[in-house]
């Protein structure tokens, strides 16, 4: 990781601009260039070192550095703040993924830049956690050979059939609008459950175990 240096870029800022700095309420550090000038004790704890001196690329990962090139540049040319979501790297932690958003600021008549800095991981983290489970859930339903099909609960319209469901009765998926579920099935001389009372059963959480439903192909031929 960097360790602070002094150099040309590393003066004093005006009393105003310190003040403003250490109001804010996010992590945020004034750039000139690519030197950070100064840094409020929330970016510094965010990143877990005394920030002024050093220059922020430095504190990115490698990759990173030229997506944060692009971000500055952005801002000296604009009048909007640029954002974009960055990987750092801290001293001894796993990296972590920022929101970095860029301002213009002019320092001492200089075009410089007014950074802050909010850590995204968990967010963004739990986002892919979830990604995952739904991708291996919907691995599970189109993949399984057994029939699945989702319905609504209000009216038992079929609103998804995975392709086993789909072979045993006949179907493209294009042919399950407007298809209930009530549609496909015939009562069971042998005890079977009417659909609509399973959906009531559904609704009220009572449907535990596996229930029969006779059902018929789309042609009305018998499964």
């Amino acid at each position: 990781m960097p360790h602070a240096h002094r150099d040309s870029h590393t003066e004093v800022l005006a009393d105003h601009h310190r003040q403003i700095l250490l109001a804010l309420p996010f992590a945020t550090v004034i750039l000139v260039e690519d030197q950070i000038l100064a840094a409020n004790p929330r970016a510094c704890a965010l990143l877990e070192a005394d920030l002024e001196g050093t220059a922020l690329s430095a504190w990115t990962l490698a990759s990173e550095q030229p997506r944060l090139a692009a971000l500055l540049a952005a801002a000296r040319h604009g009048t909007q703040p640029a954002a974009a979501i960055l990987r750092f790297g801290m001293r001894g932690s796993p990296e972590r993924r920022f929101e970095v958003r860029v301002s213009p600021w002019a320092v001492e008549a200089r075009p410089g830049a007014l950074v802050t800095l909010e850590d995204r991981s968990d967010v963004l983290d739990a986002f892919e956690r979830e990604q995952r489970t739904a991708a291996h859930y919907r691995s599970l339903f189109e993949e399984n050979t057994f029939p699945q099909c989702i319905v609504g609960l209000l009216d038992g319209a079929i609103v998804e059939a995975n392709p086993a469901f789909l072979t045993l009765i006949g179907a493209h998926p294009a042919d399950l609008d407007g298809i209930k579920l009530a549609d496909l099935c015939v009562d069971s001389p042998d005890g079977g459950v009417p659909p609509a009372e399973l959906l009531v059963m559904l609704r009220r959480g009572e449907a535990r175990g596996p229930k029969e439903l006779r059902i018929l192909r789309l042609d009305g031929t018998s499964t």
